[in-house]
């Protein structure tokens, strides 16, 4: 149930940790090629990424820690959103006397792992991989396309 419980919490933050990390983080490279000066890279530039992130919360008087690890490639187009590229996490949740650990990358369909039959995210993102302590790629293993 403890172990249950975190993978539940995971869930949440796997759709929305990312956006939360890098709405408060500065995304390191985001300096390179910014003419306009506006914080960000010029549309057409490559970024790469990488930053952490611990989330702790408390549920049913039950204290929760995500630490995130956070790499990333693509353009950001001249704005604070990755428009293509990848995005690879690795998450490691402890709370109630039970550890989970998450690995997942999501493409871009301007990324070659990409294939249009996969789990879609967002927009044409999709998952190439969600590996779960316990449960291996969920994204491959469990996948009904």
């Amino acid at each position: 149930m403890k172990l249950q419980r975190i993978a539940l919490a995971v869930a949440v933050c796997l759709l929305t940790g990312t956006v939360a990390a890098a709405q408060s983080t500065l995304v390191p490279g985001h300096r390179k090629a910014d003419r306009d000066g506006n914080g960000v890279a010029d549309a057409g530039v490559n970024v790469n990424a990488h930053f952490t992130q611990t989330i702790t919360w408390v549920s049913g008087g039950i204290e929760y820690s995500c630490t995130y690890v956070v790499n990333t490639r693509g353009d950001y187009g001249n704005d604070p959103y990755l428009n293509s590229g990848w995005i690879m996490n690795n998450v490691r949740c402890v709370g109630g006397g039970a550890t989970a650990v998450f690995h997942y990358m999501i493409v871009h369909q301007s990324d070659p792992r990409y294939t249009g039959e996969g789990w879609p995210i967002w927009g044409t993102w999709e998952w190439f991989s969600l590996v779960e302590s316990q449960l291996g790629n969920v994204a491959r293993n469990g996948r009904t396309w």
